[in-house]
């Protein structure tokens, strides 16, 4: 007999923000995690938009600040 695994389609908090984002930004990189479960893991979501070359500055410039 199978078993039914109850499905939710309500947007997570990544995508809350994201819309949020979105509607002001013309570039922008959101990266969001959960806290950690009781084995460690923790999910993990990216969303980028904009131009490639200005995405790749934001990543650099960020990286330069967390160095």
């Amino acid at each position: 007999m199978s078993k039914a695994i109850a499905a939710s389609f309500e947007p997570s908090d990544h995508e809350k923000v994201e819309a949020l984002v979105n509607e002001s930004n013309l570039s922008y990189i959101l990266i969001t995690c959960t806290s950690p479960s009781q084995a460690g893991q923790m999910n993990v979501e990216m969303s980028w938009k904009g131009d490639e070359d200005v995405i790749g500055y934001l990543i650099q410039n960020a990286q330069a600040r967390l160095e």
